[in-house]
């Protein structure tokens, strides 16, 4: 469910940056917690850091910037 709605939403972010990837993830598991989503599962604050880490670590992975290189001719 975190992982579905992360990459989601950082496919709208129009300029996909590190930082914005981070706070993206951070405000998605943060209002998932506060409604209360997390509840009726054995799921730990230290279990909802790793998965953070780790859905940050492959969204960065995936929209990270590539250099443009000069045509070879």
């Amino acid at each position: 469910m975190i992982a579905d709605f992360c990459e989601a939403a950082c496919r709208s972010i129009e300029e996909p940056t590190a930082l914005r990837i981070r706070n993206v993830v951070e405000r998605i598991i943060n209002n998932k917690f506060i409604d209360g989503q997390f509840s009726d599962c054995p799921v730990t604050l230290r279990d909802l850091k790793v998965i953070r880490d780790s859905v940050i670590s492959t969204l960065i992975g995936i929209y990270h910037a590539r250099i443009e290189y000069k045509d070879r001719k």
